[in-house]
């Protein structure tokens, strides 16, 4: 997340904005322009101070005391308030919301960060509209996997492979690229080094998915 305003990257490496006039704008990764999503703006008081864009595509925009979800891939996408601080006891009453960021597993899609440190975990219960909420104290559940750093990219469909003391991922390709979203197939070698946690980038000479990858005596 940003800091200094309700601004997010998403894990397709598209920069998302919630202008002063209540209005969504994205980024495009790898692009300087910003398109303005056609959906209804979000006009709120107090004002939207946090933004977050959860592992599934759905924004989530947080007040002080109210927090709300839009899908920008609906055609006649508009924004739900899907919980309110002491209205129906699906937010807790003793703190306000400090900021939010997405989820690091699929038990929940966004995090909360309440005022007075507390930490909630925020999912769907159940499909509903307006959707229904399950809201859970505590910070992600545990797991015997651990989330130690995330590409600066999302995509699919490629080869990875370990060398030279650093985790290789050849091509792939992601149908979530921009706004709208286009399909993409990467022309990147990524390669991240476990003891920097430092992700960096080799160009190969032609986009590639489904490609092979294999590491021999410390080369790939």
């Amino acid at each position: 997340m940003f800091s200094g305003g309700a601004c997010c990257r998403d894990l397709h490496g598209n920069v998302w904005r919630l202008t002063g006039d209540g209005s969504i704008t994205v980024q495009p990764c790898g692009t300087e322009a910003e398109v303005t999503h056609p959906g209804p703006r979000l006009s709120v008081a107090p004002p939207v101070h946090c933004l977050a864009v959860d592992y599934s595509g759905y924004v989530w925009a947080a007040t002080l005391t109210t927090l709300h979800r839009l899908d920008p891939r609906e055609a006649d996408a508009s924004w739900l308030l899907v919980g309110e601080i002491g209205s129906d006891g699906t937010l807790p009453a003793e703190a306000s919301i400090a900021s939010i960021a997405a989820a690091d597993s699929d038990a929940a899609r966004v995090v909360l960060l309440m005022k007075d440190g507390t930490t909630f975990r925020v999912d769907f219960s159940a499909p509903a509209d307006p959707p229904v909420l399950a809201v859970q104290r505590g910070a992600e559940a545990t797991s015997p996997w651990q989330v130690v750093s995330r590409m600066p990219c999302s995509n699919h469909d490629h080869f990875v492979c370990e060398a030279a003391g650093k985790l290789w991922v050849a091509g792939g390709l992601t149908n979530h690229r921009g706004l709208p979203a286009e399909r993409h197939v990467f022309s990147e070698l990524l390669h991240y080094d476990p003891d920097t946690g430092v992700w960096a980038s080799l160009a190969m000479p032609l986009p590639l998915a489904y490609c092979g990858l294999a590491a021999m005596d410390g080369s790939l």
